[in-house]
């Protein structure tokens, strides 16, 4: 993992500029792409695009048991409301701001191709009072259950993009990448049946030639849907809904990571009943997509994400990731914290043990400081990050953003738009170096 003083980091490339963008509106009978896109050391790129059939996946088979508490570490709580609205084709519009930019850096980290990005979900902030962080599940099992978790081979730190291209720092401080809107149906299938995948080409392209984890995100979602999908029957949403996996699937066979669903307990789409709506377990249609993501993406970790997580809905959202668990259909499970800020550091790593005693890897996305002063947001980030990072439960650690003007949460930015890095960007590298 190499991390480049923030001092240096001033003028290094607009990556991403280079790359050609494929697939712009065509047909979904596409083969994975090929031909890697070549760097070189001037960091100028070719035309030539990466073969996504080619890249090396996490290893899926070994179930990790991540029950030891170890470092009081805490991991993001997603403490946000959201607002469901109908499918739409409109970017993310989380509550939570985040940034749009993506910050450069290499940190060891897994191959992920799709944005655990977390959906622009409203979400009221929900006052992370010591009570309410420290709320736990009543249901933690004294042992760990186990099924099909993947081991994490390294802890990666990165940044959600909400463009098509990456900000010219983004490689030399993170060390993975979430496409915020890239990666999202209603976003490639605006039109039924004609598919634009440049976007997520682009990022996917210019991610692998730098080694750095591309985690995608999101496959089923009650936002950024195509809306075309209102106006079918039942049993043709169902039919479209594994169209679209498998055709995503299809063309980046080798994605390790994918967050398959966000936001089922909070918010599930607004076609869950062609999907076999609650049924039995009350998440019937949460199993079929995940059975249809095990079949069409069998070498990825499958992850779900969820909001309040980690602050004071543990105990509503693990016996969700339970249920998928039990049938070896989870991988991980994904937790968006943009409510930590404030939350009791005791409280968070109560309710991360919590739901690391399933057995499965947790995966911080949409994390946001948020504050306008410099002062209290650094003070922040020490107090919250360190409980994150050294949690062993925690796989990953995702940023949604970091440049101001490029971010979802305005005062969650950690670098001006001029390149001058907050407090709290200078603290974190510097930590982030001494932990190597």
């Amino acid at each position: 993992m190499r991390y480049m003083s923030i001092k240096a980091v001033v003028i290094i490339l607009t990556a991403g500029a280079g790359v050609a963008s494929l697939g712009s509106c065509v047909t979904r009978d596409l083969e994975p792409i090929g031909a890697p896109l070549q760097f070189s050391d001037s960091s100028s790129t070719t035309d030539t695009l990466t073969d996504f059939s080619t890249d090396t996946i996490s290893d899926t088979s070994t179930i990790t048991d991540f029950t030891d508490t170890g470092t009081a570490v805490s991991k993001e709580s997603d403490e946000d409301t959201e607002t469901a609205s109908s499918p739409d084709n409109s970017t993310d519009t989380m509550n939570d701001t985040l940034p749009s930019d993506t910050d450069t850096g290499t940190h060891t980290s897994v191959d992920t191709t799709l944005a655990t990005d977390i959906d622009t979900v409203e979400e009221t902030e929900s006052t992370a009072t010591s009570d309410s962080a420290s709320e736990t599940d009543p249901e933690t099992d004294s042992g760990t259950e186990t099924g099909t978790a993947a081991t994490p081979v390294s802890k990666w730190v990165g940044s959600a993009t909400q463009n098509e291209t990456y900000p010219y720092d983004f490689f030399d401080l993170w060390d993975q990448v979430t496409p915020e809107n890239a990666g999202k149906w209603g976003e490639i299938e605006s039109v039924r049946d004609v598919m634009d995948w440049g976007p997520m080409d682009t990022l996917y392209s210019e991610s692998q030639n730098r080694n750095i984890t591309f985690k995608a995100h999101t496959l089923v979602w009650y936002r950024q849907q195509p809306g075309w999908l209102n106006s079918l029957s039942a049993v043709e949403q169902a039919a479209e809904v594994e169209e679209w996996i498998d055709a995503f699937c299809s063309r980046y066979p080798n994605i390790p990571v994918i967050n398959v669903v966000a936001m089922p307990f909070h918010d599930p789409p607004p076609y869950s009943g062609a999907l076999g709506g609650e049924g039995i377990t009350g998440y019937d249609w949460l199993i079929n997509v995940f059975e249809m993501a095990r079949n069409h993406c069998p070498g990825a970790s499958l992850l779900m994400e969820e909001y309040n997580a980690l602050v004071w809905q543990t105990h509503e959202i693990r016996p969700v990731a339970k249920i998928l668990n039990d049938r070896g259909l989870l991988d991980g499970i994904g937790c968006v914290g943009r409510s930590l800020v404030g939350a009791d550091s005791d409280g968070i790593v109560t309710n991360i043990n919590s739901l690391a005693s399933l057995g499965l890897p947790l995966y911080i996305s949409g994390l946001e400081i948020t504050n306008a002063a410099d002062q209290v947001q650094r003070d922040e980030m020490a107090r919250i990050f360190p409980l994150l990072y050294e949690h062993p439960a925690i796989a990953g650690i995702t940023f949604w953003g970091y440049v101001e003007g490029q971010i979802y949460t305005e005062d969650a930015f950690l670098r001006h738009a001029d390149g001058t890095p907050r407090p709290a960007l200078t603290w974190l590298m510097g930590y982030l170096e001494s932990h190597q």
